[in-house]
């Protein structure tokens, strides 16, 4: 199986979600030897930036989009740029930070960590908060 998982938060963010995204590849790599794992990463240079996992099933694919430009045509403009597809396809597309990209063949599974946004507002920029209500909402 080919699962793609978008590893930008593990390049871009020390604690939180790349914390959890880092750690759940190293686990997945290290037991896991008969699936092919694609890690993406949004602004992504032709070289693979530290910390990539290296093993024998695991590919690093950059998107030459930057994260915020791809969440405005994803999730404002709705456009169907599918993350499966520059993953060079996938049975499986993975992501760890609140919202889902549109997918063209593959299943999604998404990690919300909280809902702290939708229960506590006041909690967070109110930016952020409109986007992530109408991005998890879907």
């Amino acid at each position: 199986m080919r699962i793609a998982i978008d590893y930008t938060s593990a390049v871009r963010q020390a604690a939180g979600i790349g914390r959890y995204t880092r750690g759940l590849v190293a686990a997945a790599i290290q037991f896991d030897h008969g699936n092919q794992y694609v890690l993406l990463v949004a602004g992504g240079g032709s070289q693979p930036p530290s910390p990539i996992p290296v093993a024998a099933n695991v590919t690093y694919r950059p998107i030459p989009a930057s994260d915020r430009a791809l969440a405005i045509l994803w999730h404002r403009l709705r456009q169907p740029l599918f993350a499966d597809a520059w993953a060079g396809g996938a049975d499986i597309f993975h992501s760890p930070d609140f919202t889902l990209p549109p997918l063209w063949r593959a299943r999604g599974i998404l990690t919300v960590h909280d809902l702290t946004f939708m229960h506590y507002p006041d909690c967070a920029p109110p930016g952020l908060v409109s986007y992530l209500k109408s991005a998890v909402h879907r």
